[in-house]
């Protein structure tokens, strides 16, 4: 696998014969690797390693999306199949370096419908409210493995989006038991940036925190420990905007310049107009 960044799209072909995955091992280190498909079929994550005996833990991601591997052949995230022509990190938690072979599963013609809906898939974690930027700007990412909740009650209708600098670097949607939200960004550009959590539930945007930076690579929460992100005390009560401002659904900023794009629900003092306004609670 190797990143290229160019300043025009560009067309390129690749010359040879195709690899013989049967007799060709691929190496995996402990800790992150970088991994490109040495196969021509699209394989699920579980056909891809199944020679590698991946450990509880283990993780795989592309620019978008990611798995964990949670055991007995399971795994559990919104990166569903593995590629031909993409690239991969795989992160192993096994104590020493590991060898496997891919299967040979389909043709190339086979594969090409169901690596089209891959890449589909993959583009913004299912949600639809918020749409994150384009990610062939970003050349890194970090991930969540998030649940959301009001107190002990599960919340499984919202989308979490994740914003730097007022805009959306990723979003998901509740997938079988979890968010899995990848987060674009650029560890040398993004390094100082605080990042923001939001959720969007029954048409209503709720700002978590902004207490993060971006960290290339970084992952929060697993599948038995999920992160929580928790709405208690912003799901109850009515939020009021104090004065004319309240009818103004434009140009809000938190007091550290980051644009929130709508009225802010959470209570505390924000910037609209170039002017201090205090959200409130309504009691």
């Amino acid at each position: 696998m190797y990143k290229v960044q160019t300043t025009l799209p560009v067309n390129y072909s690749l010359e040879g014969s195709l690899i013989d995955v049967a007799e060709t091992e691929a190496t995996i280190y402990e800790g992150w690797n970088w991994i490109g498909t040495l196969s021509n079929s699209v394989m699920s994550v579980s056909d891809a390693f199944a020679d590698l005996e991946p450990e509880a833990g283990d993780f795989v991601k592309n620019r978008t999306a990611f798995a964990s591997y949670r055991g007995n052949g399971v795994w559990e995230g919104n990166l569903k199949s593995i590629v031909p022509g993409q690239g991969y990190l795989y992160k192993s938690e096994a104590k020493r370096t590991k060898t496997f072979h891919y299967p040979k599963l389909l043709s190339g013609s086979q594969a090409a419908p169901a690596m089209r809906a891959q890449l589909t898939d993959d583009e913004n974690g299912g949600a639809s409210h918020y749409q994150p930027a384009d990610p062939h700007r970003f050349p890194d990412n970090m991930n969540f493995i998030a649940v959301v909740k009001n107190g002990e009650q599960e919340i499984t209708n919202a989308e979490v989006g994740a914003f730097v600098g007022g805009e959306c670097r990723g979003a998901a949607s509740y997938d079988d038991g979890y968010y899995f939200l990848t987060i674009l960004g650029s560890s040398a550009d993004d390094m100082e940036s605080a990042l923001e959590l939001r959720v969007w539930l029954d048409g209503q945007e709720y700002v978590v925190e902004n207490n993060k930076r971006f960290v290339s690579d970084a992952a929060y929460g697993t599948l038995e420990s999920p992160y929580v992100i928790d709405l208690s005390g912003l799901l109850s009560g009515i939020m009021v905007v104090s004065g004319s401002a309240a009818a103004d659904d434009s140009d809000w900023y938190t007091l550290q310049g980051f644009k929130i794009g709508r009225k802010p629900t959470k209570p505390g003092v924000y910037i609209h107009h170039g002017e201090k306004v205090t959200v409130k609670r309504m009691k």
